[in-house]
């Protein structure tokens, strides 16, 4: 409540919902972290808990909550036996129907053994406090009632007890402001106050939405003896007009809610037209308006100070030479160009973003499995390819989409999508192999030195032609670079391969001329696929990316040279991962990028 920052208590007979209690929520949580399909995410909301202590002190149980929780970050596997083990009474039988009473039972006992802590029995921790009481209360109705339940499977219990723990009300008997309240409309019917506030003067509050019964129409309601729609309508105005009549009342509305403009109420639009015809507000005098400031108190109370809030200055890391990074991929040249301090931050303090809980497959993970497929594919037929290679490709892809992806909606689009851009690729092969393409080389790796610097490179893949020179391709499942960034040097991983190629910096190879450098934009969706071929003045290309790369090298080498954090506007990096670390949102306008 906003009145907590006046340490004021108010007594609000709307209540709550029991499942956002502490005990309420913790049974909530208990029960969807026993279920089969329970995530890591589950488990750590349930552990996090306040009242989770699994036989340990609460302290020491969050502890090692999140030591789990960064193993599942990182490439460790996280260990939750010891949590699981006391959610088994509950899961146990899991998709087999058991009656309700049994399923609360097991719910009860294994909140306790989960709230059950190194010094206190779980009961004492968890029915102790008035949400457990209440919980404890409601949770003996429904045993009573549970008779009359089907034999529910996990799921549907896990369903019924948040539905139903969600339409409990929780009202708190704990000493409130003695002159202050918050009430609905039918108790404040009964109350006589000094000051009323209609809060919430939004059409859809004050009336509240009649909304739109599916299953019976107005004629159906009138025979059941059921009232209309409407009757909230007039009962709410009728309640409006009682209030408003009050000594000293105070009408408040707001123009937002959840950053959607909002309508206000008809009832105060008809009590603004009926003054302005009665001449008592015009252009310059409202009659509504408060005779003291309060919309001015009420901003104040969050102005920022007299001379502003200074942002943050813009972080200027300017590490020891020896720190700093002798080793970078081709890829992160375009990084160290674009955002150094990305540079700084993953390579000179050690800093790597953390895997996301639980999380869902997504466009990068579509893109390596598309990368595996292509690679598997060259490497069975580097030479010729067979007359089913449309099927023997779409087999590679439809095996690895399968592997460890239960989720269907991977089979079901991008498996579609797939089969487009097999079908281009498998056309390209063939018109390139007649053309004098002689072998294919996939995911071809070197290095190559410049100075004290070692550039590390991958090529997707390296075709050898019958006049000896090479054309190396980069696939690319997302967007692809243009031609200003390529040309501009912004973009300069194909050069950067090509001078490796050139330098023989890929064993397999050897040095060889270049022909070409290709970007392979393969989309599954109505734009196709499709080459970027570069092509023409190739050896300017390759020489202005060693060049660049040089000047970076040495730009970096001295040790006044500041890792900036996006020096320039106009390059910034498309993705980035120390966003919030450098805090560019705060002493930019850029905005932060994710």
């Amino acid at each position: 409540s906003l009145l907590q920052r006046w340490d004021i208590r108010i007594d609000d007979s709307g209540g709550g919902p029991l499942s956002l209690s502490p005990a309420g929520a913790f049974l909530n949580l208990a029960a969807a972290a026993a279920a089969p399909q329970a995530g890591v995410c589950d488990l750590l909301a349930l552990l996090k808990h306040p009242l989770a202590a699994c036989g340990l002190s609460p302290a020491a149980c969050r502890a090692k909550a999140r030591e789990e929780e960064i193993r599942a970050r990182t490439t460790e596997d996280a260990n939750f036996d010891w949590a699981n083990t006391l959610l088994r009474p509950l899961s146990e039988n899991w998709d087999t129907p058991r009656p309700l009473t049994e399923r609360l039972t097991r719910h009860i006992e294994t909140a306790e053994a989960l709230a059950a802590s190194s010094t206190e029995p779980g009961a004492a921790r968890l029915w102790d406090d008035e949400s457990g009481e209440a919980a404890a209360q409601w949770l003996d109705e429904l045993k009573a009632a549970a008779a009359d339940f089907p034999d529910l499977k996990g799921d549907d219990y896990l369903a019924t007890f948040a539905t139903l723990s969600s339409m409990k009300t929780l009202r708190s008997s704990k000493a409130s402001h003695p002159r202050l309240s918050i009430l609905g409309p039918l108790e404040a019917r009964m109350c006589d106050a000094d000051l009323i506030v209609l809060g919430g003067m939004n059409e859809g509050v004050w009336p509240p939405d009649p909304g739109f019964d599916p299953w019976m129409s107005r004629p159906m309601r009138k025979k059941f003896g059921l009232s209309s729609p409407e009757y909230r309508i007039g009962q709410s105005a009728h309640d409006f007009v009682q209030l408003a009549a009050a000594r000293e009342v105070l009408i408040t509305r707001s123009s937002r809610s959840g950053g959607v403009p909002t309508v206000p109420s008809r009832f105060l639009l008809q009590i603004e037209t009926v003054l302005r015809a009665a001449g008592l507000t015009n252009d310059t005098h409202d009659a509504l308006a408060p005779r003291e400031p309060w919309r001015a108190w009420a901003s104040a109370l969050d102005a920022p100070p007299p001379g502003g809030i200074r942002p943050c200055e813009r972080p200027l890391p300017c590490p020891p030479v020896e720190l700093r990074p002798k080793t970078l991929s081709v890829t992160e040249i375009s990084t160290w160009r674009r955002n150094p301090y990305a540079i700084y931050a993953e390579h000179i303090l050690k800093l790597k973003k953390l895997d996301e809980l639980d999380q869902q497959l997504d466009a990068s993970d579509k893109g390596s499995m598309i990368h595996e497929a292509l690679e598997k594919f060259s490497e069975a037929y580097p030479q010729t390819l067979p007359p089913d290679a449309l099927d023997r490709l779409l087999e590679l892809g439809q095996n690895i989409f399968a592997q460890d992806k239960g989720d269907p909606r991977v089979r079901a689009f991008w498996e579609a999508g797939f089969r487009n851009i097999a079908a281009w690729i498998v056309d390209e092969e063939r018109k390139r192999r007649e053309a004098g393409v002689t072998s294919v080389l996939p995911e071809a790796e070197g290095q190559y030195r410049l100075g004290t610097f070692t550039l590390k490179g991958r090529a997707d893949r390296i075709e050898k032609l019958s006049d000896g020179s090479i054309r190396i391709v980069d696939y690319k499942t997302g967007s692809v670079p243009s031609k200003t960034e390529v040309y501009s040097g912004i973009e300069p991983q194909l050069q950067l391969l090509a001078l490796m190629a050139s330098a023989g910096s890929f064993e397999s190879v050897g040095p060889a001329d270049i022909s070409a450098c290709e970007y392979w934009s393969l989309k599954g969706g109505r734009t196709g696929s499709d080459a970027k071929t570069y092509d023409k003045d190739l050896p300017e290309l390759i020489e202005k990316a060693k060049t660049g790369l040089k000047g970076l090298i040495e730009e970096f080498a001295d040790p006044q040279t500041i890792y900036e954090a996006v020096p320039r506007a106009s390059i910034r990096p498309h993705h980035n991962n120390y966003a919030h670390l450098s805090r560019i949102a705060e002493w930019t306008k850029t905005g932060e990028d994710s």
